[in-house]
């Protein structure tokens, strides 16, 4: 294996470089003093909405939600529209952060390497290399490529490395999990193609420093990760020309694409009017856009459903895994995938879930609404399939290490 290049180098977890920032801006004291009182105001709306509309015949409540659904579906609107995108960012854990955590509780190597252009890899799993699991078995090394989504301007959540794991009790030890920690959206700052440039970095780290081959990675995105996914797939047979191109051959052994948020130039007054069923807001998904896209025009690697048919028969990937809620407001961007798909790449499965919203699996736990998901059940065993061989359960490494 080839020592990494300067600019892909791995560190301790506690080292972050000024140029490697997930967030590009942190609160002042007046500035946390101010989201602390809106956080709080947003709380007690929340809290006098659900005193109103505790009955079950609500005429406020969406068809079939439950009490406990309605608040947390209209809470996760209300700190999306009342909150601006720095907020969120010091509100929650940094990708780092929840990284560290998740590596800690499963006794799992936590490697970070720094990117190009200000990317970040967290490499959970594997060895001190990020690359063998030092364990004895005959199955290849799988490695699973994570772009998380949260319109571009939050972190991920732990349940985005609980859905890397393939929602398993425990990681499996065969498969090492890398997830982008890629520049957050604020202001003017890390806008359009910043996290594309990210994305083909990763991708030239894990082929070309670390020698994996496409057959053994199995792509995964959610919402804006799913869009960056894509992005990225496409950048890969046809290069963007604001983003480096790198050499690539193969094909990659799956991708899965969840909820993917893809037609980003979309007015407000054109989305599906489904906001009392869903955790998004049409008003906040466009501010957020605006923020990424910051005035750049359509293209096919920002705009991927305006891409050409023939790009679409090109993907390098093997089998295609896309599952979005019939409820959810992307629920259209995500019909005109599985169609384009369909026509296109023989090897995919499409399926709209009925009564699932925005990326269900994974809000269906950080809500804690802990009901059967059909989605979950479909990833899970798509998941296992691609795995492939008996789970090889981790050796504990004990903590962060590089």
């Amino acid at each position: 294996m080839r020592t990494p290049s300067p600019s892909h180098r791995s560190r301790q977890t506690s080292q972050i470089p000024q140029s490697h920032r997930e967030r590009a801006e942190d609160l002042t004291l007046c500035g946390w003093l101010s989201t602390l009182s809106r956080a709080t105001c947003i709380t007690f709306h929340l809290l006098y909405r659900a005193a109103r509309d505790i009955r079950p015949h609500s005429i406020r409540r969406a068809k079939g939600l439950s009490f406990h659904e309605f608040v947390a579906y209209h809470g996760m609107r209300l700190y999306q529209g009342r909150l601006t995108p720095v907020q969120i960012q010091n509100l929650l854990p940094s990708t780092g952060k929840t990284c560290g955590r998740f590596a800690r509780k499963h006794g799992l190597v936590h490697r970070v390497v720094d990117l190009d252009y200000g990317g970040i890899v967290h490499q959970l799993g594997g060895d001190a290399t990020g690359l063998s699991t030092g364990l004895s078995t005959s199955d290849p090394v799988r490695h699973v490529v994570l772009f998380h989504g949260g319109g571009y301007m939050a972190p991920a959540l732990g349940r985005h490395l609980e859905l890397a794991i393939g929602f398993a009790d425990r990681p499996r030890g065969d498969v090492v999990v890398h997830m982008l920690q890629y520049g957050l959206v604020s202001g003017h700052t890390n806008q359009y193609p910043v996290q594309l440039q990210q994305a083909t970095s990763l991708i030239h780290h894990l082929l070309h420093t670390q020698n994996i081959t496409p057959s053994q990675i199995i792509l995964l995105g959610d919402s804006a990760g799913a869009h960056l996914l894509l992005s990225l797939i496409l950048h890969l047979q046809h290069p963007n020309p604001l983003v480096k191109s790198i050499p690539f051959q193969g094909r990659f052994a799956g991708a899965v694409l969840l909820s993917p948020w893809l037609s980003l130039y979309t007015p407000v007054q054109a989305m599906r009017d489904t906001d009392a069923e869903d955790v998004l807001d049409k008003e906040s998904l466009a501010r957020w856009a605006d923020g990424f896209l910051g005035g750049a025009l359509p293209d096919p690697w920002n705009d991927p459903l305006t891409a050409p048919r023939e790009w679409w028969t090109e993907l390098p990937i093997e089998d295609i895994l896309l599952l979005y809620g019939e409820e959810e407001l992307l629920r259209d961007d995500g019909a005109r995938l599985a169609g384009v798909l369909g026509e296109c790449h023989a090897s995919t499965v499409a399926v709209a879930v009925p009564g699932e919203v925005h990326v269900h699996m994974v809000m269906n736990q950080f809500l804690l609404l802990k009901k059967p998901c059909e989605s979950e059940e479909l990833y899970k065993r798509w998941m296992e399939r691609h795995l492939g061989g008996k789970v090889v359960e981790v050796a504990v490494k004990g903590g962060d290490s590089t």
